[in-house]
């Protein structure tokens, strides 16, 4: 198995170093870095949350049934208003009674 790795260490130094353009490293390095990206992303997804659930062998299910349990909380998150908060009412409260407002 050491003929593989010579055959390439070979071909390396037969390269001159202005063989390959720039942007063609730059491009393979974000290209990968992408990739590397959506593969975690897709590994989060696609994985069992609860140990109940039935997987899949490439876990397609389990990541459109994950996406929408993500999608339905970012939708309800962003429904909730301020005033829903304990905090604010109690807040508001001390407010009210230290500055003696008034709600006519």
């Amino acid at each position: 198995m050491v003929a593989p790795p010579a055959a390439f260490l070979r071909l390396l130094d037969r390269a001159a170093p202005g063989d390959a353009p720039a942007w063609a490293a730059a491009a393979g390095s974000a290209l990968l870095f992408v990739a590397g990206l959506l593969g975690v992303h897709y590994g989060f997804l696609s994985s069992r949350w609860d140990a109940a659930e039935r997987g899949s062998v490439l876990g397609w299910d389990l990541a459109v049934r994950h996406w929408e349990v993500l999608s339905m909380a970012k939708e309800h998150s962003s429904s909730v208003g301020e005033k829903d908060d304990d905090d604010d009412e109690e807040y508001e409260e001390e407010y009210e009674e230290e500055y003696e407002v008034d709600d006519d």
